[in-house]
């Protein structure tokens, strides 16, 4: 079993599409398309980010572990909200990255003392 076959085997295990999937790492439809085709093979920082995307180590898609034993259990909300996008265009998928950076940079915010009045 390769790379490619351990990718598709935790799709169809988490019934996730090829789009989605494609959308949670930040990759084309078509990367993924040419690697399911053996046309291609992920790099080394896409691999990073699909073992982060299924909470696998790369290890287990390198061969080097046998099960797709969870580093920690992704959430349903993560599976949920990458199926929800696949059909937004352009414009709402950017409204969306918009407001997930904000949450980002608010959490990395000192928060602000309270004001006495």
């Amino acid at each position: 079993m390769d790379i490619i076959d351990r990718i598709d085997q935790l799709l169809i295990e988490r019934g996730m599409t090829a789009k989605s999937f494609a959308a949670g790492i930040g990759v084309s439809t078509g990367n993924v398309s040419d690697w399911r085709k053996r046309r291609a093979k992920p790099n080394s920082e896409t691999l990073s980010r699909i073992s982060e995307f299924f909470g696998v180590s790369a290890d287990y898609f390198l061969g080097t572990q046998k099960k797709a034993a969870p580093e920690e259990e992704q959430p349903a909300v993560f599976e949920k909200l990458f199926s929800t996008i696949e059909d937004f265009s352009v414009e709402e998928a950017a409204k969306v990255l918009e407001y997930a950076l904000y949450v980002m940079h608010q959490r990395t915010q000192e928060p602000s003392p309270p004001q006495q009045q």
